[in-house]
Formats: structure tokens, sequence, C-alpha cells
């Protein structure tokens, strides 16, 4: 028998698990859905690191054909963005899955998820452009005050610059020395010694 996974975000100052797995719990009974076929995901959004490991693990179960339906509370709670929850959500709905939505009431199965696949593919490609005009929107706004973006120019007698050359000359310390003391990447003290 494959499980049922219920998936659930908490963002940082959002909204709380406890919220979700209520709701969660409340359909699973309602549903006459056993415990012992649920399986869990939880992922924790801490401000520095916005990745979704659980929701890995969930899609690599999906793929390895353990998960019969994902239950979430509130689609948005898929992704951090909009863009990326629905090309998630798009591609949860070209599998032959349940996917049920609590707070939305929407409950979608098997073949029926084509028809409305299509329609988030649609809102996807949607939100992009939106993205996109968007930015370039603010691109051209900033240009026209006269900011031109990026990272400013950095020249062979900027003083981090200088530095990093008379630490490598000086052949003491280790190139990761040199970027630890100078507080740089590799990739950066690379970029001065060409200068």
């Amino acid at each position: 028998m494959k499980a049922v996974a219920c998936y659930i975000r908490v963002s940082s100052g959002g909204k709380p698990q406890a919220g979700q797995r209520r709701a969660i719990n409340q359909w699973l009974k309602d549903n006459r859905i056993s415990a012992k076929s649920v399986r869990w995901y939880i992922d924790k959004e801490t401000s520095d690191k916005p990745t979704q490991p659980e929701l890995e693990r969930l899609r690599g179960d999906i793929s390895a054909g353990g998960i019969g339906a994902v239950v979430v509370w509130h689609f948005d709670r898929l992704s951090i963005s909009i863009t990326n929850g629905l090309r998630v959500l798009r591609d949860l709905l070209k599998k032959p899955l349940r996917i049920v939505s609590i707070s939305q009431d929407i409950d979608v199965k098997g073949g029926a998820g084509k028809p409305v696949a299509a329609v988030v593919n649609g809102l996807a490609e949607m939100a992009y452009e939106v993205s996109q005009e968007r930015t370039n929107a603010g691109v051209a706004a900033a240009r026209a005050l006269g900011r031109i973006g990026g990272r400013p120019p950095i020249t062979a007698d900027h003083p981090k610059v200088v530095k990093a050359k008379e630490l490598c000359e000086a052949g003491k310390l280790s190139d990761n020395a040199i970027c630890k003391r100078l507080k740089i990447s590799k990739s950066t003290y690379l970029r001065y010694l060409q200068l």
C-alpha cells in the first residue's frame, strides 16, 4: 500500500506547524486514513538557508513509487516563491497521485491532474513573465536615475588588491591563509592577482 505524504513548511515568523498539523490530522481522521500509512515531511525555514530538504526527500519518495497521495495545508506551503511553488505543483500533478490542499478544499485524483496541471503550468509561466517584467522595469528605472548596478569596479591600486599582492609575493602565507586574513574568497583573491 502506498503511503500518504503530509508535507508541512514552516516559514520563519510565518504559519505555525501546530495549526497545519492539526488541520492535516483532522483531514486524515475524516478520511479514515490510518496513521500507519502516513509519512510526515516537515521543512523548517530559517532566514539564512531557504532550502527545503524534506520536500526533496518527498519528491524522491514519489519517484521511487512509495507515495500515493500528497496532503498540504495550503499549496503556498510547497515553496518559498510563487513561481517555484507552481512548478512544484505542476510536477506533482503530472504524477499518478492524489493531491490535496485542505484549506483551499482542492482534491485532485489521478488522471484529473492533467487539466489542472495545464492551468497551473499557464499560471507558472504568467508568474515568471510578470516577475521578469517587474525586474526589467526596475532596472530601467534605476538606469534612468543614473544607477548602473552590479559590483563596483576594483582597480589595481585598491588597498585589498595591493595587500593581496604583497602577501602573495612575500610567500610566507598560503593562498587560503591570505584569503582568510583579507576576508575574501579564493576566486576574488585570484582576480586581484590578475589586476
